[in-house]
């Protein structure tokens, strides 16, 4: 019985005591506060948060542009070759889909659903922003105008990407929340509208400058909108509304951009593009200061950035660990040099991945005669990075030589298209009756 009276007595106790901890409570003491929980509604709703939001729209125009093989194969200035040869050179191949436009050029070919994904994830995000602008507290009215005028100009440029692509195509002009297994098309004409509605929009809101580079500009939509009445004005297969007004309109935007003064071009059109010395042995700057040099031009009117050095590491492919879309596309056009003696793939010379060969019609853009373009565009001759030795005891026609090179000497040269080789004899070491020793491979 002693045992039950003790039991009962530490019950009736802790009774007593669970009945003061519960009715001595504050309610806010089990509610959970987090200060670093945000949301996007939280977040996107402050000055800084908007203002992260738009730039967030500008990073993705890099894995946009690295979809070059969609617009620039299978035009009149470039075909693809991978490591076959380009493909007007082919004789046992059918060569690239982007090149010959068959059955294989489809919606199951990566490329375009890569490309596809990009903008549509640009759009999204640009919508966001769109969306979300009449919420946003302590941001000035200006810079909101401002930020928003910047995110219609990216919508817009994503949809002209889109559009010419594609045709017609799903046009979604508010943010997407949440999933959805349904797409509705709008008419190519209809995307036109809205495209040209955006850029009106911007038009009359960017400013003329400002202060971070590569940020949209007056100047930017301007020539974006003169570059979409031209596209509309052909009206092709009757589809996009365009008539002979688009023309009109796209001729009276130049003359006003041109007229404003804020691009003057170049006195020496080659500056526009990264510096380089024609010998890759006496280059002193970078490939990045080069491109912040050539970007800083006043004829450029809005540039893509890569910000930071690590940018320009050369891999076109997304680097999940540092969130970089690097830039490759000084390896992306042309031949490569490991063809060449004493002339490897490195820092120098950089690795050619012949994505895009130049056909005929882009080597005779320019004459090399009496265009200064020509130079600024192609690279003609090739410098020896190592010394070294090559023997031609092996070639197409063999011959008893071996030629020595020093760093700097000269080891390939290519003749201007209008300049044909007349002679036998300068056809060099790879014919029969050529040369059986060659002296003009040396630096002057």
């Amino acid at each position: 019985m002693n045992i039950y009276k003790n039991l009962n007595r530490a019950s009736i106790f802790c009774l007593f005591i669970l009945g003061a901890v519960s009715f001595s409570c504050d309610k806010d003491f089990l509610t959970e506060y987090n200060p670093a929980n945000r949301t996007t509604d939280n977040y996107y709703n402050t000055a800084i948060g908007f203002e992260g939001l738009v730039n967030s729209c500008y990073p993705l125009l890099r894995d946009m542009t690295q979809r070059r093989k969609l617009t620039h194969n299978g035009t009149d200035l470039f075909v693809e070759s991978g490591f076959a040869g380009p493909f007007y050179n082919l004789t046992n191949q059918i060569g690239s889909e982007r090149d010959v436009y068959d059955n294989r050029f489809n919606s199951s070919n990566g490329e375009l659903q890569t490309y596809w994904d990009q903008l549509y994830k640009e759009i999204n995000r640009c919508n966001a922003a769109i969306t979300r602008k009449d919420k946003v507290v302590g941001m000035d009215p200006t810079k909101l105008n401002d930020m928003v005028a910047q995110t219609k100009f990216l919508r817009a440029l994503s949809y002209f990407f889109a559009v010419q692509q594609w045709g017609d195509i799903p046009m979604p002009l508010t943010e997407s929340l949440g999933s959805s297994l349904e797409a509705k098309k709008s008419s190519a004409k209809d995307v036109y509208t809205q495209i040209i509605a955006d850029l009106n929009d911007c038009f009359a809101t960017l400013p003329a400058t400002q202060a971070d580079q590569g940020r949209v500009t007056k100047g930017a939509a301007q020539f974006l909108l003169a570059k979409v009445y031209l596209t509309r004005g052909w009206n092709f297969n009757n589809s996009l509304g365009g008539t002979d007004a688009d023309f009109t309109k796209a001729l009276s935007l130049c003359d006003e951009l041109i007229a404003s003064n804020l691009y003057p071009l170049e006195a020496n059109w080659n500056t526009l593009w990264p510096l380089h010395n024609k010998n890759v042995n006496n280059e002193t700057a970078s490939l990045a200061s080069s491109v912040v040099a050539a970007n800083g031009s006043k004829e450029v009117i809005f540039a893509i950035q890569y910000a930071n050095p690590l940018y320009y590491k050369g891999d076109g492919n997304f680097d999940a660990a540092t969130g970089i879309q690097g830039n490759d596309m000084h390896s992306q056009f042309g031949g490569g040099p490991s063809g060449l003696a004493q002339v490897a793939n490195g820092p120098i010379y950089g690795r050619q991945v012949n994505s895009h060969i130049p056909t005929w019609a882009a080597y005779r853009l320019f004459d090399p005669k009496l265009d200064s373009r020509y130079e600024g565009t192609y690279n003609s001759v090739s410098y020896a990075t190592a010394a070294g030795s090559v023997s031609l005891a092996k070639n197409t026609y063999a011959q008893n030589l071996t030629i020595n090179y020093v760093k700097g000497d000269t080891t390939g040269y290519i003749r201007a298209w209008n300049d044909p080789i007349l002679k036998e004899s300068d056809k060099g070491v790879n014919v029969k009756g050529g040369y059986q020793k060659i002296q003009c491979y040396k630096s002057p």
